[in-house]
């Protein structure tokens, strides 16, 4: 009888442990995009601050520092610092002015990372910041977008995070 009961359960634990394997490897695929997400989210906020503070992003120094803070996106070399420009992630920033007339114009363009994979959402036209933001004449804005393959094999999230700020 005793032999019997742990045949049972044997088969009730081969029954069971591929579902349970399945749901295991589900949690972890979200665990991951939602920790992408918000790293996204934390360096977008990051390189919006550093320019509102008139910190250049064009600068290759300043680049490696967000660079290094985004490391865990895919976004530098090996060697943890530089931007890789084959990486799963890019920093897109761009300063947008509005002249006395209310054209908009895009006065820098800056892109950290993969740049032949990734565009910003303005693709280099000014008047695309109005899906954002209204700017009065004189007015100027940074718009920062932290863009990041996720890698996520779950049905119904995203592969692809989009995080946008202005400043």
């Amino acid at each position: 009888m005793k032999s019997r009961r742990s045949g049972i359960s044997l088969l009730e634990f081969a029954i069971a442990a591929p579902v349970l394997v399945l749901g295991l490897g589900g949690v972890l695929s979200i665990g991951a995009s939602l920790l992408r997400t918000v790293q996204a989210g934390q360096v977008c906020r990051a390189a919006a601050a550093m320019a509102a503070a008139g910190v250049d992003l064009r600068d290759p120094a300043n680049q490696r520092l967000l660079a290094r803070a985004a490391a865990g996106l895919g976004l530098t070399q090996a060697d943890g610092e530089s931007p890789d420009p084959n990486g799963r992630a890019a920093i897109l920033a761009a300063r947008v002015t509005c002249d006395s007339s209310g054209e908009y114009a895009i006065q820098w363009q800056a892109v950290i990372g993969n740049q032949t994979r990734w565009q910003s959402s303005l693709q280099g036209q000014a008047a695309r910041i109005r899906q954002f933001i209204d700017l009065r004449p004189g007015e100027q804005v940074t718009f920062v977008e932290t863009v990041v393959e996720t890698g996520s094999l779950v049905p119904g999230l995203p592969p692809v995070v989009r995080v946008r700020n202005l400043s």
